[in-house]
């Protein structure tokens, strides 16, 4: 649980509110409670108050509005989700072909990743510290995972001098060297040392 999911969670309740769904409003608010308890009972027995977390108590971190980080969280060549992760710039392209389909479910999703990546953005320590690539984008992999989804799906065929090719088996392809790319960097990160202790 993290309070920097808040903004998603709204972004579902205002879904529901403008659906005009009361009962389901409730329910999402009433099945948020013993996560909002055991957060509060958490950081009060933890770090002596309801609000404070580990990182502001125990490591003097918080929120810097001064210097915006969301261009490094994305593309930082240490750190950046869509260099270390190219699967998701294909997710996202995915969400915004989804649009046609879902708009709404597409529409929250690419709100939720920017919600994100605004979030940590401002975060000092927006690269996940000693983690591998952005660690903190991982909670973006649900609404991402639609997208893939949705462009390994896309009925589209386009002719090439005399070959048709059919944009799914393309972009199948796309998917699985980007999704190859990403496992072999892992893979190099926990065979070679980057660090000595």
């Amino acid at each position: 649980i993290r309070p920097v999911f808040i903004p998603i969670g709204v972004l579902f309740i205002l879904s529901i509110l403008i659906k005009r769904q009361w009962k389901s409003v409730l329910k999402v608010f009433i099945a948020g409670i013993p996560f909002a308890l055991i957060y509060l009972a958490y950081n009060y027995l933890c770090y002596g108050s309801f609000i404070s977390s580990g990182y502001d108590v125990v490591r003097s971190e918080s929120f810097n509005f001064q210097v915006f980080n969301g261009f490094n969280l994305l593309f930082s060549a240490s750190k950046g989700w869509l260099i270390y992760s190219p699967l998701m710039f294909l997710g996202l392209v995915g969400l915004f072909i989804f649009i046609r389909r879902q708009k709404e479910l597409a529409i929250i999703s690419l709100l939720s990743i920017f919600s994100l990546v605004v979030i940590y953005g401002f975060w000092p320590a927006w690269g996940g510290g000693g983690g591998y690539g952005s660690r903190f984008m991982i909670f973006a992999v649900p609404f991402v995972a639609i997208g893939v989804a949705t462009l390994a799906n896309v009925n589209l065929r386009f002719h090439f001098k005399r070959f048709m090719v059919k944009v799914s088996t393309l972009s199948r392809l796309l998917i699985f060297i980007a999704a190859l790319f990403s496992i072999c960097i892992t893979l190099l990160y926990r065979i070679i040392p980057v660090t000595s202790y």
